[in-house]
């Protein structure tokens, strides 16, 4: 697998831990974000990588992080 960039990286990490302390704070789970977790959204971006995939469309952000590129 690739690696992603230490900066990138850091900053994924945390926004990642950012949504889970929000998250636990929420005790209705329909105000909690809806964010992949981190190795699910790595195996998501390495299959794009595989099929080659150029053009994309993400449809709705819970907390307005997107990465696909």
């Amino acid at each position: 697998m690739a690696e992603t960039p230490e900066l990138p990286r850091t900053l994924l990490d945390e926004l990642y831990a950012d949504g889970v302390a929000y998250d636990a704070a929420q005790p209705d789970r329909l105000q909690r974000r809806r964010n992949l977790e981190p190795d699910a959204a790595e195996l998501l971006w390495v299959m794009l990588q595989a099929a080659n995939v150029r053009t994309m469309v993400e449809i709705g952000t819970s907390n307005g992080y997107s990465t696909p590129s």
